[in-house]
């Protein structure tokens, strides 16, 4: 505004011009109330006070009558107010949009806690179960340790027990001058048939079947010439036996 120079409003709708013009209207009329009860010849003094006072009022309403510039320089401020006015929604909408980013990511932290949950609710069971199994294990060494305890009192007794060829103290000699027998079976010696011709065992040579059906022969050598070689007839000659 051009008259308050304050943003906001036009000079038009400024209120310091519209209290100023009531102002003067206000003046006008009680001017002319008090010039009615006067005498006559005042009245043509009022009437032209009361012209005059037209005439500036004329002249006010052609002063509040805007020119072009003022309504280029109105127009111009609107669009400032405008230019900032988006600005600012452009800035809330980024702050929004941000917001928004920033609701989902909460929500997927929401979602990783929640997992998260249930992965410590599954650690805590296997925690559980873990310290249960050591339990069972410190009671199963203990278990171990008593019998190996055991064990090793067993062998110590054992160990401690006489021999039954120790007889010392019962008029007998000491356990060392003790002989100590071992009576070992002999097994005897089943006779067993063996072939000298075959080698063997179960049969002898007399009673060999392939020797008893095979052909008894003699081979001898003899010069090259002296005997024919292509001779008709067997090529084993019986040889008597010895």
């Amino acid at each position: 505004c051009y008259e308050c120079n304050k943003p906001g409003h036009i000079r038009p709708d400024c209120s310091k011009l519209k209290k100023r013009n009531d102002k003067k209207k206000a003046m006008i009329t009680t001017w002319s109330d008090s010039d009615y009860s006067s005498s006559d010849e005042e009245e043509n003094e009022e009437i032209f006070n009361i012209a005059f006072m037209a005439m500036e009022d004329d002249n006010e309403v052609c002063s509040t009558s805007l020119s072009y510039n003022d309504l280029q320089n109105e127009y111009n401020e609107l669009i400032d107010v405008l230019d900032n006015l988006n600005k600012e929604y452009q800035l809330l909408k980024k702050i929004a949009k941000d917001r928004a980013k920033e609701n989902m990511d909460l929500k997927k932290h929401v979602l990783n806690m929640k997992n998260d949950e249930s992965l410590i609710e599954k650690i805590s069971t296997l925690e559980k179960e873990n310290s249960d199994l050591k339990i069972e294990i410190d009671a199963l060494k203990k278990t171990f340790s008593k019998f190996f305890d055991s064990s090793k009192k067993l062998d110590k007794l054992l160990g401690m027990q006489r021999c039954v060829f120790d007889k010392a103290g019962l008029g007998f000699d000491e356990m060392n001058k003790v002989q100590h027998f071992n009576k070992l079976l002999e097994r005897k010696k089943k006779n067993v048939v063996y072939c000298s011709y075959c080698r063997k065992f179960g049969h002898v040579s007399t009673n060999y079947w392939f020797k008893r059906t095979s052909t008894k022969v003699k081979r001898i050598w003899v010069p090259k010439g002296t005997f024919p070689t292509n001779a008709k007839g067997p090529k084993t000659f019986w040889v008597p036996k010895r």
